[in-house]
């Protein structure tokens, strides 16, 4: 049996790994499970993997400007050498955390690494020359794991990474929370304010116009916002928007919305992925790989202009049928998809050695 590391370094990682967990426990003898203070990372973590607990370390944090980026990632290495030469570990697992990729390198640890993001140049320059496996979507570009040190083993899968977080949610949900929730409502999560791959791009001011657009609209409509630092809220929001700062199931009040509105990437997807119409507002010409492939899968649409977000929105309200077939396409994009989860496990027992 296996002794296994893992490091989580932002909230979608722990559906991921949850679903890795709750399948192949049997089959792991210890695990330990780092992860940084983001958020309510380390809550999340602790919310949706309670039996693992006490097995978690909160370590280090997350910076914003690039010289804090740099001291962050720093300490967080020191910090987790120590932490990790103490526990002897088999085999190093991680959702693109280039802490993980060097402490495991420098201490002779097998690692693998799945990235989803082919817009994340930097995260990508850290971890895919450090790795003994890198697992990536199909949609990944070849281009971009040339130019950014793919040189070892690269596992490729079917479909996208939050078809585990679904998967997962549909096998283990409980009693929808949303039941008790009359009046139509929507869920929406701005951009990722300093993140390394918009450091060049304006988050747009159109993201907050929507939302002013669709409350003007559909009078009745509720919000129900997944906040960033700074994001602003304007006045005309304020009877409309319920800001969800705790620790909870997102998929379970996403599963509920008549739509999602998202400037960023992975609750876009997920919604996506749950046969809710999902509007993309990404605040960048260009969309990570995965969620142009559901661009084009019909199953994400990508629209800047407020009125046309609110003009959308209602027309799915009013048509049930549009809803009905949206998670039609849904359901049979999954039924096509490999498992992201088994697809990690699969590579970490190879790394193991064992059969």
């Amino acid at each position: 049996r296996m002794r296994l590391w893992i490091d989580l370094v932002n909230l979608p990682h722990i559906r991921l790994f949850s679903r890795l967990l709750r399948s192949h426990e049997d089959e792991i003898e210890d695990v330990l499970i780092s992860c940084r203070r983001l958020n309510f990372l380390p809550e999340l973590a602790s919310f949706l993997l309670p039996k693992y607990s006490e097995k978690m370390k909160i370590v280090g944090s997350h910076g914003i400007s690039l010289a804090d980026k740099l001291s962050k990632h720093l300490e967080r290495i020191l910090s987790l050498t120590k932490i990790v030469s103490e526990f002897s570990q088999d085999v190093a697992a991680s959702k693109a955390s280039p802490e993980l990729a060097r402490v495991a390198f420098g201490l002779g640890i097998p690692s693998v690494n799945l990235n989803d993001n082919d817009l994340s140049i930097h995260v990508s320059k850290l971890i895919f020359p450090l790795s003994q496996t890198i697992v990536v979507p199909e949609a990944f570009p070849d281009e971009v794991l040339a130019a950014t040190g793919a040189v070892s083993r690269v596992r490729k899968f079917k479909g996208v990474a939050e078809v585990a977080h679904v998967l997962d949610y549909f096998e283990n949900a409980k009693e929808p929370e949303t039941k008790s929730l009359e009046e139509p409502y929507i869920v929406a999560r701005p951009a990722p304010v300093g993140a390394s791959y918009l450091r060049e791009e304006n988050p747009s001011p159109s993201f907050e116009r929507a939302l002013i657009a669709l409350v003007e609209r559909i009078p009745r409509l509720k919000i129900y916002l997944f906040p960033r630092e700074g994001f602003p809220i304007s006045e005309k929001l304020r009877d409309h928007i319920t800001l969800i700062r705790n620790p909870r199931d997102s998929l379970a009040l996403v599963s509920g919305a008549v739509a999602f509105l998202g400037a960023s990437g992975t609750m876009t997807r997920e919604a996506a992925l749950l046969g809710v119409p999902s509007i993309s507002m990404f605040p960048s010409p260009r969309e990570p790989c995965v969620t142009q492939l559901l661009i084009d899968k019909g199953l994400v649409i990508k629209l800047m202009e407020p009125e046309r977000v609110a003009e959308v929105v209602a027309r799915y309200i009013e048509d049930e049928n549009a809803r009905k077939s949206l998670k039609r396409r849904a359901i049979a994009f999954l039924d096509e998809s490999e498992d992201p989860s088994e697809v990690l496990w699969e590579e970490i027992m190879r790394l193991s050695h064992r059969p």
